[in-house]
């Protein structure tokens, strides 16, 4: 493979900016990249976190594979005194496709705690789960309801003589299911279900419950456990399943920190319902930081290949040609990177915020709360969505060896997959978003008081509706904005019209929103694209000040997203003829010359994310270019070519076969 390394060379020498500077700006600042370069170096001298081999593992060996890497990791947290946040670094570096952590799951019921738990509770429980005394999991969905929270069957009656709760599963439909780290190794889970005391349901509370026994991982009395069996993909994590019989916890295992049961049973409500979804905004936030980096790796092996890969020629028996010469490649590939750049964007966006919300919610203010609940769960729909597909559509790109596992991004799909649905259905959970964006439209958009930063815009609504845009420059981030603001406000108020008119019909209420679930969606997707557009071109100003020297590439990549995204759905932007059908062209036009402009500096957006090979686990994303040199040694190292008893097996039946006349 010396060409491709020597053609991966030469494209690196094209580069326009200083590769090292943007990582740094990713990573968080010199310093920070620094610190991160030596977690790098300090888990390469660890060989638990080889990827070789782990894409010829069958289940059974990824999880040993994921429990080794974990003990490692919190040994090495031990042995240096790592901090929790240094911690959380090196947990995220260290991972490999096709080895998920079932201690993600520790990190969900440290988040639950943190948010849930009462003061006294969290001195006792959180230091357990830093130091790994215990290991936690959040245990919510049950076979029978998964996004539908209000409606969980799990059972905890209220003891007032014994101060104890008593937990149940009445039914076959109230059995926890795909709960996370639960099959195999959890010892305690934050599980919801129903709070009765007193004879009265309170409906659906976190409790604190241990499931197995610290000493041989045996489950607890009560308690019947396991794991679900093989899934698409996340083969290391032992999603579980849970049914409790009479299991007794004391009265403070019950997280109090909003709403408490007194030794008597009396029940003290929280001081507002919104504090229902207070713990589960934690799980989409962190979903929505952490996706770029999956879109990251994606991209980066895509890229790499496709100019590592040739085929063709353009010119009349000229040479073959790297794939993204090709102007059809660049448009599935190039607007994905930039994808991933606004996503890392909106993920300080939303880090800012929800810092800021923990600290209000500490000092028991809510009033940022429904808007972070919208944006968080439209947000990880539209996240999701985009990077499920887009993983695929960088596997596609790789053309036959992105089929395969040695590839590196087969892998990376099938665990991705089971993201649109986790934490709540994509589809459904967009209608959280925007019942709360109708709210606020309709009876608050002309007070600035009531309005956020991600809703500000909702008090020009007359103005966004009747401003039609010609000739006007798309490359200035104004008239992006203007174009995105208008498709929401457009579709809030048709959304708004049509509910009202149907409402005069004298429908039910939750038959006329059913009817109009379609149109919900397209609010939620449509004002998450926004979300996305503002927060890059608001991160840019800072970077213009910041990174003066990035500012451009950075600019250039700001502008595609916009753009791009307007021509593939040039639909919601053309129907009102907001945009003309020659202002889409002009539109096409500079998307095509954005493709041109940013070609030669594609390659150093992707490797200032700082991947090593071994953490995107695959021949074709590598840094030097050696694919094909790769594959074939893994193909050679295939652990069935050298499985004598399985080819003795294999033989018996192919020769039976050919010895026979059919």
């Amino acid at each position: 493979d010396y060409l491709a390394k020597m053609s991966l060379n030469s494209e690196r020498t094209k580069v326009d900016f200083n590769v090292e500077e943007l990582t740094n700006l990713i990573h968080g600042g010199p310093n920070k990249a620094k610190a991160r370069k030596q977690m790098v170096q300090m888990l390469a001298k660890n060989p638990v976190f080889d990827c070789d081999g782990v894409n010829d593992m069958t289940r059974k060996q990824k999880i040993l594979k994921a429990w080794r890497m974990i003990r490692a990791l919190f040994e090495m947290k031990v042995d240096q005194n790592i901090n929790l946040e240094d911690f959380r670094d090196l947990y995220n570096i260290s991972r490999i496709p096709g080895v998920q952590y079932p201690t993600d799951m520790h990190f969900i019921f440290y988040s639950m705690l943190s948010t849930s738990a009462s003061d006294e509770q969290k001195a006792y429980w959180l230091p357990k789960v830093e130091n790994a005394d215990i290991i936690g999991c959040y245990c919510q969905t049950e076979l029978g309801h998964g996004s539908n929270v209000a409606e969980l069957e799990t059972e905890a009656v209220y003891d007032p003589e014994n101060q104890e709760f008593v937990l149940n599963s009445p039914t076959v439909t109230s059995t926890k299911w795909w709960v996370g780290s639960m099959g195999l190794s959890a010892t305690h889970a934050v599980l919801f279900a129903r709070l009765i005391t007193q004879g009265e349901d309170h409906g659906v509370h976190p409790f604190i419950v241990q499931l197995r026994s610290l000493e041989t991982l045996e489950p607890m009395d009560g308690i019947e456990i396991g794991d679900i069996g093989n899934k698409l993909g996340f083969e290391s994590m032992d999603n579980g399943f849970l049914r409790l019989t009479n299991v007794k916890i004391p009265r403070n295992q019950m997280l109090m920190k909003f709403s408490v049961v007194e030794k008597d049973g009396t029940y003290v409500p929280p001081p507002s319902a919104k504090l229902a979804y207070a713990g589960m905004v934690s799980t989409r936030a962190s979903i929505i930081q952490s996706a770029y980096l999956v879109l990251a790796k994606a991209v980066t092996i895509a890229i790499r290949y496709s100019l590592v890969r040739k085929q063709f020629s353009i010119e009349e028996a000229g040479p073959e040609q790297p794939v993204l010469n090709y102007r059809i490649q660049q448009y599935r590939l190039i607007p994905l990177v930039a994808t991933t750049y606004a996503q890392f964007f909106v993920g300080k966006y939303i880090t800012e915020i929800f810092e800021n919300l923990k600290k209000d919610l500490n000092n028991k203010d809510l009033s940022k709360l429904p808007e972070f609940h919208s944006l968080s769960t439209g947000l990880k729909s539209l996240f999701t969505d985009i990077n499920y597909n887009g993983i695929d559509t960088c596997r596609r790109a790789c053309g036959g060896h992105g089929f395969s596992d040695y590839g590196g991004l087969s892998n990376m799909f099938k665990d991705y997959a089971g993201l649109p649905t986790a934490e709540g259905d994509n589809y459904l959970m967009t209608q959280q978003t925007t019942r709360y964006l109708l709210k606020i439209y309709n009876f608050h958009r002309n007070d600035p008081s009531r309005l956020s930063t991600s809703t500000e815009y909702f008090s020009r609504a007359n103005q966004l509706l009747s401003k039609t845009p010609s000739n006007v420059d798309w490359l200035n981030s104004e008239v992006q904005l203007l174009a995105y603001e208008h498709r929401v406000v457009r579709l809030l108020q048709e959304l708004s019209d049509s509910l009202m008119e149907a409402s005069a019909s004298g429908l039910p209420q939750r038959q006329i929103w059913n009817n109009h679930t379609v149109q919900i969606y397209q609010v939620s997707q449509a004002h998450g694209r926004l979300i996305m557009v503002k927060a890059f071109i608001n991160e840019l100003e800072k970077v213009k000040n910041t990174n003066p020297n990035l500012y451009f590439v950075l600019n250039d990549i700001s502008d595609l997203f916009a753009l791009y995204g307007i021509l593939e759905e040039s639909g919601s932007f053309t129907v009102d003829n907001y945009i003309s059908t020659e202002e889409m062209q002009v539109i096409t036009g500079i998307v095509n010359d954005l493709l041109d402009v940013l070609r030669p500096n594609v390659i150093g957006l992707v490797d200032a994310f700082g991947f090593t090979d071994n953490s995107l686990n695959g021949a074709l994303g590598r840094y030097d270019g050696e694919a094909y040199a790769t594959l074939l040694k893994y193909a050679r190292n295939n652990p069935i070519n050298s499985d004598t008893e399985f080819k003795k097996e294999l033989s018996q039946e192919i020769l039976g076969m050919l010895k026979h006349k059919l």
